[in-house]
């Protein structure tokens, strides 16, 4: 009797896609942590003591450029997630769990984000690039909530986004305009996988004129090209502590390392 095979889908699943978003954030957040806050100093160096340093030996100047290289690498993570989180907000079975679990992943990053970044627990200069996801999240919540296309709801959802775009300038999070941008963009033009992939990329480009680093943001499309809209096997606590716990441990080494 011959055994039947369950044929494997081609492709990504969601959980493949999560693993290179992963990986691009542990090279950039290694590169921002270790090599520029530790072993550099960057942060507390102004243009001119950078340049001085630069100068001074083929040493610094080799560790500058892996570290700018990690920071570039570090963006390709950023539509990764973007799509997983609007993925996570098309098929999710309770849009407001959803995104509870989202700001609780936020609120647990905040004080390993201002340990690993500044050195201190408290910082009120920036909010971590989770929060950005919240409020990409809650926009594409209420966008679902007023989805018909009447007139009163597109002025709704304009008016929804203009005050996303404003809370996330007030509160000043990291990236949070590029990760609302993109994310909107794959929402949007989420049923025509290949149109959504290109209209990403022109949006990631878009946010170099954010930040220079977002110049790499559309190589991610690399990744998400052979995405197959499945999920894949995780498991759900490693997929939201990541983040916090890779802060939490690359700031314990870089106090205890350097």
């Amino acid at each position: 009797m011959e055994r039947l095979k369950t044929e494997q889908p081609k492709g990504l699943t969601i959980a493949g896609i999560r693993k290179w978003g992963m990986l691009f954030l542990i090279i950039g957040l290694f590169g921002r942590i270790i090599l520029m806050n530790r072993v550099l100093g960057l942060n507390t160096m102004s243009s001119d003591e950078l340049l001085a340093a630069m100068n001074s030996g083929s040493n610094v100047m080799a560790l500058v450029t892996i570290a700018l290289v990690s920071q570039f690498v570090e963006v390709l993570a950023a539509p990764i997630f973007c799509l997983l989180l609007a993925e996570g907000m098309i098929h999710t079975a309770s849009a407001p769990k959803y995104l509870a679990r989202i700001l609780g992943v936020a609120v647990i990053s905040e004080l390993p984000f201002n340990f690993a970044m500044y050195g201190k627990v408290l910082d009120l200069s920036t909010r971590n690039p989770v929060f950005g996801m919240v409020m990409a999240a809650l926009l594409l919540y209420l966008y679902q909530l007023y989805g018909d296309r009447s007139l009163k709801n597109i002025l709704l959802k304009a008016a929804f986004t203009i005050a996303s775009v404003f809370w996330i300038g007030l509160l000043r999070i990291e990236s949070g305009l590029a990760i609302l941008l993109i994310t909107v963009v794959f929402w949007v033009f989420r049923k025509k996988p290949n149109i959504r992939n290109l209209m990403a990329g022109i949006a990631a480009m878009v946010c170099s004129l954010l930040s220079i680093f977002f110049m790499m943001a559309p190589m991610s499309m690399m990744v998400l090209h052979f995405y197959n809209g499945e999920k894949g096997e995780e498991n759900r606590l490693v997929s939201y502590l990541f983040y916090p716990a890779v802060l939490l441990i690359l700031g314990l080494v870089g106090v205890v390392a350097f």
